[in-house]
């Protein structure tokens, strides 16, 4: 329905998608809530997701459910214990 913005961007709108729904299994969840430590995903006027921008910040806080990642540099730490919901 809508032109590719990339594969890291289309990926993002159908977890996004996924999520929204309440369809985005907890391992999903994480690896979304990674990738955005790493990477933002800005969206156009319209809406539409635009090819992402890696951070640059050396700090990054993300949640998922029943937690979330803290990135400090290129460590990585989960608080907080994953649930299903």
């Amino acid at each position: 329905e809508r032109p590719t913005r990339g594969s890291r961007a289309d990926g993002h709108a159908f977890a996004q998608w996924l999520r929204r729904r309440g369809d985005l299994p907890l391992a999903a969840n994480l690896e979304l809530a990674e990738a955005r430590l790493f990477w933002t995903f800005p969206t156009d006027t319209s809406g539409m997701a635009t090819a992402p921008v890696r951070r640059t910040s050396r700090v990054a806080v993300e949640r998922f459910p029943g937690g979330m990642l803290v990135r400090r540099g290129r460590r990585v730490t989960t608080l907080g214990r994953p649930s299903e919901r």
